[in-house]
């Protein structure tokens, strides 16, 4: 018998401009109002207002220096996480993973 964990395929690659919408939504949910107060990535009792936007996602996937990578499974994207180079030195953020999945 197979565990919750191993049915479960997730896959990673690059996000596109077509998923900044969708991004925008998970990264927002993840560390924004009270559906982030479920995981760990909370910024909700800190900042007010939204982490991020659509427009800004764009811009940093057409950013050279920049590489946002999506994490996906039968459900649709669940997690994202940037990597920047600046400096000769490799930056990670924007560490996001759906809520209901964070434990």
């Amino acid at each position: 018998m197979k565990t919750e964990a191993e049915q479960t395929r997730v896959t990673i690659a690059e996000a596109s401009p077509d998923d900044a919408e969708t991004l925008e939504r998970l990264i927002n949910s993840a560390y924004r109002g009270a559906s982030a107060l479920k995981g760990w990535t909370t910024e909700a009792q800190l900042i007010d207002g939204t982490r991020t936007d659509a427009q800004l996602i764009r811009e940093i996937i057409d950013d050279p220096s920049s590489l946002l990578l999506k994490a996906v499974d039968a459900s649709g994207i669940v997690g994202c996480v940037e990597l920047r180079e600046q400096g000769g030195r490799l930056y990670l953020g924007m560490l996001t993973v759906k809520p209901d999945l964070q434990g």
